[in-house]
């Protein structure tokens, strides 16, 4: 079962390619990244209100995440 599933064997899964932890609960899929800043990534994903979903990138993934990018 997923819910079931770390972090870490998710990652396992995932092609890394396409995926990259940004903060401590969030994985994302890099075609999703709209822009990003120093701490906050902007997705092409709308909510309800059709404004663009935004999470934050922590420092502790940002050397990742930059360099996938």
């Amino acid at each position: 079962m997923l819910k079931n599933i770390s972090f870490e064997k998710l990652q396992e899964i995932l092609p890394k390619q396409q995926f990259c932890r940004i903060n401590k609960g969030e994985l994302i899929s890099m075609g999703i990244v709209n822009f990003f800043s120093h701490d906050e990534i902007v997705t092409t994903i709308v909510n309800e209100n059709q404004k663009p979903i935004s999470l934050v990138l922590s420092t502790n993934y940002r050397t990742e995440f930059l360099n996938r990018m």
